[in-house]
């Protein structure tokens, strides 16, 4: 006879703390760099994940929070790790931005975490809205719509008023790519197909003015993150694609978009050309790889001192309240009024000030303008600092947050189907709160405008399946099986 089995006893788990390796990596940090500001920017970005981490679909609010932080932190991290000095650190006072930076932004994902609070899709959510077959559909329909409106805009001035509307419509596209990296991955992973779109779209935005690509590549990163699983190999792969695909691309565009730009302006023919502008990104690209290590680095140094948006905020600093005195409040007071009074109902409202101009009295520098055709900000932290000044600066942030994290909430507990519902909010609060570089009045406007012509067009589709689906049910069709949640 043998003994009955004994229950084996727990043991207690042998994993190591998160709080554990956070401690060890900011002390070590510290330790290497004889820098506490490079552990503090490491902490914050700890910490500011570890609010925003958690949610329904993939961490949007975190991703576009974590742009945010690099364009605070990548040149203090760079220069930390590497001994290099970047150009910015040479001519700027720039650790008391950074500083101010760091707890902006940390005031921006506690206000995020607190708006959030209680998130949930919608009950019963339904997973998938459109088949494979209709997803390709509306892909191809969305991507031939978009270009061709932007391209009537672009060469025809009688079209040229409708410019914007193509930018908002091209972002719509976005929302539809990102359904389309969402199928790639799940519930079926193809990696072949992925990895086809993925180098199709960046090719697109290779050939453009500006570096649009980026925009593709985050999309892709947010798709997976979603379905991302660690204990698969697959995933990790892609993951690895992805990163040196955006490593790559930036520094080959850092490297070339001088001569690229140069030879459009230059060449009308070359400008209505996507065909011969795709040649000319694959000749300079060549060149810019045949000079070797030297173009390497001076791209990465070239790209981190344009991520790293401190050099205009840093002079304001040192200027107000010196030279010229807080405005108390008037950035944000014309902002919110500007957002609240749209011009097609208000056609005698005053313009603001331009981004240029504000650089200009609050900087002391010279930047070009409006008469170059460009537009310099210093964004809307700087701006808080201009209104406020320190700690006051804090309060509208965390309003910002706050607001941000309530859209996020109540835009989910309106959609039934999960893949719009994810596709809608990725898209729309990357676009709206990625950039520590824009003005309040940008931030706002161009955040509400996104939110709600994403969201709108989004829950039309929605509710539009919705009730197809129910007239197909009453036909005799299976009700689709709901979705777990999220």
């Amino acid at each position: 006879m043998t003994a009955a089995a004994q229950p084996i006893a727990p043991t207690r788990s042998s994993r190591i703390p998160p709080g554990a390796i956070a401690f060890v990596v900011l002390l070590g940090s510290w330790a290497y760099t004889s820098d506490w500001l490079v552990a503090f920017a490491l902490g914050t970005l700890m910490l500011g994940w570890r609010l925003l981490r958690e949610g329904p679909g993939t961490p949007v609010l975190a991703v576009a929070w974590t742009y945010q932080w690099a364009q605070v932190s990548a040149g203090l991290v760079y220069m930390a790790f590497t001994g290099d000095t970047l150009d910015t650190a040479v001519d700027a006072d720039w650790r008391p931005m950074v500083e101010i930076g760091l707890v902006a932004i940390l005031a921006l994902a506690l206000g995020m975490r607190f708006g959030m609070r209680g998130v949930r899709p919608m009950a019963g959510a339904v997973e998938s809205a459109l088949s494979w077959r209709q997803l390709i559909m509306v892909y191809a329909l969305a991507t031939i719509v978009a270009a061709v409106f932007l391209e009537l805009t672009v060469s025809f001035a009688a079209f040229a008023g409708l410019y914007q509307g193509a930018v908002f419509l091209a972002f719509g596209r976005l929302a539809v790519l990102y359904l389309l990296f969402r199928r790639l991955l799940r519930p079926k992973l193809r990696p072949g197909w992925f990895a086809l779109v993925l180098a199709f779209e960046v090719s697109l935005g290779l050939a453009s003015y500006f570096a649009s690509f980026r925009e593709v590549i985050i999309i892709a990163a947010l798709a997976l993150l979603e379905a991302f699983d660690r204990r698969k190999l697959s995933h990790w792969l892609i993951a690895a694609g992805i990163a040196a695909s955006l490593g790559i691309t930036s520094l080959v565009w850092t490297g070339i978009k001088g001569d690229f730009r140069e030879a459009q302006d230059q060449d009308v023919a070359l400008a209505a050309s996507r065909e011969h502008k795709v040649e000319l990104v694959e000749q300079l690209a060549g060149e810019w790889f045949a000079r070797g290590r030297p173009a390497v680095q001076a791209s990465v140094r070239k790209t981190v001192d344009r991520l790293w948006q401190v050099y205009y905020p840093s002079f304001a600093l040192k200027r107000v309240p010196r030279e010229v005195a807080h405005t108390g409040g008037t950035f944000l007071l014309n902002a919110i009024v500007h957002v609240v009074t749209p011009r097609f109902f208000f056609a005698d409202k005053d313009d603001l000030m331009s981004d240029s101009d504000k650089v200009r009295r609050y900087s002391g520098l010279n930047v070009a303008g409006a008469e170059r055709n460009t537009s310099i900000a210093f964004g809307y932290v700087a701006e808080s600092y201009v209104d406020f000044g320190m700690p006051l600066l804090l309060l509208p942030i965390l309003g910002l947050g706050f607001a941000v994290g309530w859209a996020f909430k109540r835009m989910w507990r309106l959609f039934v189907h999960v893949d719009i519902a994810t596709g809608a909010t990725a898209i729309s609060f990357w676009l709206a709160i990625y950039l520590f570089e824009r003005s309040w009045d940008r931030t706002l406007g161009v955040g509400l405008t996104t939110l709600l012509f994403i969201g709108a067009a989004a829950l039309v589709l929605d509710r539009s399946l919705v009730e197809i689906g129910a007239l197909g049910r009453r036909g005799g069709a299976p009700a689709p099986a709901p979705a777990p949640a999220p």
